[in-house]
């Protein structure tokens, strides 16, 4: 069996053997070619695979052991000789690491056990560096004591192959981003490299969708807390489109390519939320006051951009006409979208640090967010009408929603005006439910008449 078919999920193979039973029946393939056919992908199927179940009942045991050890030791700890302390916590520590590798291996049909003990070592590991900090009075800052908790995480996550000890990994790299945020209260640089090396190429390595999850919902929340709440409108939009474009080259690659769903609603939420948060007024005023003449932040949105702009480049090369529409409109959308969105995320970020910003530009980046997001709603309501696509059309719908909830608030501050503005909105949305519903009906039959 070759690797790329190893790679396919239970929910493909599944697709494929109805396939191939579909293909008898139209003649494409004989029934002895069909019996071959399934006799290879219901092997694959059959094949052992990760029983997560177990896996997440072995882990959460290890973590209550890994507790009740470390409450142990914390109760009996000055009634312990020191070098007795030291050799209970290596011991412990390294009797779950090498013992759980051991039984992994040895009895492979008990393997989240294994994992289990694995996972138990690294919690010990991290429960030894401010015990033997405390024990020998070494002077450390608690956010390093993260950081050099989740490095170890991380090489253990390699040497043992382990997804569990890599998923507490991500853990850690979040907890030393926001452990260093709330002790210095500045941007901390090194999270973003840092973390992405550590995780991402596990993922790929061992090809594991939950590994990504983890990489990229810490990425997301870790890079916020490591560069500040001013810039979060530049960094969530730059980096929800890093994403979006990530998966859009894996989809061009590989059309049923696993890592596409992780990074696509990722990104999209990641967009999304960086142009609704940009879209107020008031924000852009903060951002540009906390911003002025900080190269440092600046850098950051501007690693993002670049890496957005790769990513394009990537995913434009490996554009299929089979895959995408061809339409104008669809190639406008998909191709010059994240264009816009990397100029704009990284234009007014210089604009400051040269001393070329005032009033009028919060205005009009605030103007230019809205016009964005008002873009993307469309795009969503056009690519699920012209797609059949119901699920885009709703969230095109929350996105309007969203919009008109967040301009109220921007715009209106007396009572008539307020209610002018209700009756308008409300007026448009009772007309919009109209056509919609008209849109899912129509939808539905066509939908019917395909099957």
């Amino acid at each position: 069996m070759d690797k790329k078919q190893s790679k396919l999920s239970s929910r493909t193979i599944q697709w494929l053997l109805q396939e191939i039973t579909d293909w008898e029946k139209e003649g494409i393939i004989n029934p002895d070619q069909k019996e071959q056919l399934r006799g290879r992908y219901q092997a694959e199927a059959a094949s052992p695979r990760t029983d997560y179940v177990t896996l997440i009942i072995s882990t959460i045991g290890a973590l209550l052991i890994g507790l009740g050890i470390i409450l142990f030791f914390a109760y009996n700890w000055d009634k312990i000789p020191r070098v007795l302390r030291l050799a209970l916590i290596l011991v412990t520590m390294t009797a779950s690491y090498i013992g759980g590798r051991w039984g992994r291996e040895r009895y492979p049909d008990y393997k989240g056990i294994g994992e289990a003990f694995i996972f138990l070592g690294v919690i010990l590991f991290g429960s030894g560096i401010w015990l033997i900090a405390q024990m020998y009075n070494i002077v450390i800052e608690y956010p390093w004591g993260w950081l050099y908790w989740a490095l170890a995480a991380t090489a253990i996550t390699y040497t043992a192959v382990s997804i569990p000890v890599s998923l507490l990994s991500t853990f850690l790299w979040l907890a030393w981003a926001i452990a260093y945020s709330n002790k210095w209260t500045e941007a901390n640089y090194m999270f973003m490299p840092l973390a992405a090396l550590a995780i991402f190429p596990f993922a790929y390595y061992k090809q594991s969708p939950l590994v990504l999850w983890g990489g990229l919902l810490c990425l997301f929340f870790g890079t916020l807390f490591a560069t500040g709440h001013f810039i979060m409108f530049y960094v969530l939009s730059t980096m929800g489109l890093v994403f979006i474009q990530a998966g859009n080259f894996h989809f061009n690659k590989e059309k049923g390519n696993r890592f596409t769903v992780p990074y696509l609603i990722t990104g999209f939420f990641s967009l999304v939320l960086g142009l609704y948060i940009g879209s107020f007024y008031g924000y852009q005023n903060t951002f540009i006051g906390g911003t002025k003449y900080n190269w440092n932040l600046t850098l950051i949105i501007g690693i993002w951009a670049a890496c957005g702009f790769i990513m394009t480049l990537l995913s434009w090369q490996f554009w299929k006409s089979k895959v995408y529409p061809t339409d104008y409109w669809s190639e406008i959308i998909r191709k010059l979208l994240p264009v816009l969105i990397l100029i704009y995320s990284l234009s007014l970020p210089l604009l400051i640090q040269m001393g070329q910003v005032d009033n009028n530009y919060t205005l009009i980046s605030a103007i230019l967010s809205n016009f964005l997001l008002l873009f993307t709603a469309g795009s969503l309501l056009y690519l699920g009408q012209k797609d059949n696509r119901l699920s885009f059309m709703y969230v095109g719908t929350i996105i309007f929603l969203l919009i008109a909830i967040g301009r109220y608030f921007d715009l209106f501050d007396n009572r008539l005006h307020r209610s002018v503005y209700f009756l308008v909105i409300g007026g448009l949305f009772v007309w919009y439910s109209y056509w919609l519903s008209k849109k899912h009906k129509e939808i539905r039959a066509m939908q019917r008449e395909d099957k």
